[in-house]
């Protein structure tokens, strides 16, 4: 009877053995998920932190290469920069030979505008595009006037105007895609525009491969003629008194094309 309740109560503390070792093995078995699940949440985290990384980086890239001016220098070589929001060279184009072949030996790309102006110049000076005293034109073309302005403002600030018979000029953005759609630098879709003015025949083909000096010759041309024509009208009708006058004027359209064949 003895041995049988002792056996019948060890039954027993092995039953509550067998509990807390299942109960120890679901507890552990609970903590090893819970380090998982953090583990994972980690590796998400670690993946989304690069996934953003990325999408700021080509976010910026993007914004830094979009160009949101432009500036055009002419001389003979006619080539044209654009620049991003931090004043940076992130695009360039030759319009014409000259401009491909100066632009193709030379290294523009990422340089502040104001000394890809300044690299520019010396290279004219080095091929010899500036002697006789030949014109050059830098045109600027920004967001707005104030951005013109200071541009402007950066470019003439380093550069010797005077020696190198530099002018400086702006142009709205409207005037910048009417000298895209030519196929013209700014600089000499300006210079049309004012020659233009005074020969309303002038297209863009005649005055397309023009070195710049040989454009502001015509327009120069142009110019005295018609003041020409302007101070005879004036002589003739300080002549005429009412009706007695009979002399026919000019009527101030006369133009002169000589500068059309010269060239």
């Amino acid at each position: 009877m003895h041995e049988n309740i002792k056996q019948a109560f060890g039954e027993i503390q092995a039953e509550e053995e067998l509990k807390d070792y299942t109960k120890n093995a679901v507890l552990q078995k609970m903590q090893e998920k819970g380090c998982g699940y953090r583990r994972m949440q980690w590796r998400m985290a670690a993946v989304m932190a690069c996934f953003f990384f990325l999408m700021i980086s080509v976010w910026g890239w993007t914004v830094f290469m979009i160009p949101v001016s432009a500036v055009s220098v002419d001389v003979n070589p006619s080539v044209e920069l654009g620049i991003n929001r931090f004043d940076k060279v992130v695009s360039e184009k030759g319009y014409n030979k000259d401009g491909e072949v100066l632009l193709s030996e030379l290294d523009l790309r990422y340089m502040d505008y104001r000394d890809a102006i300044e690299v520019l110049l010396g290279s004219f000076e080095k091929e010899k595009y500036l002697e006789d005293a030949q014109a050059v034109s830098i045109t600027v073309s920004g967001e707005n006037e104030k951005t013109n302005e200071k541009m402007i403002s950066g470019i003439t600030s380093c550069t010797a105007m005077a020696s190198r018979n530099v002018t400086c000029s702006s142009c709205n953005p409207e005037e910048a895609k009417a000298a895209h759609e030519a196929g013209l630098s700014l600089g000499k879709y300006k210079a049309f525009l004012e020659l233009k003015q005074l020969d309303a025949a002038v297209t863009v083909e005649e005055i397309k491969d023009l070195p710049m000096h040989q454009i502001r010759s015509w327009i120069n041309e142009l110019s005295e003629g018609a003041d020409g024509i302007e101070v005879q009208n004036e002589e003739n009708n300080n002549l005429c008194s009412g009706n007695n006058c009979n002399r026919k004027h000019g009527n101030g359209n006369g133009r002169r094309h000589k500068g059309r064949n010269r060239y």
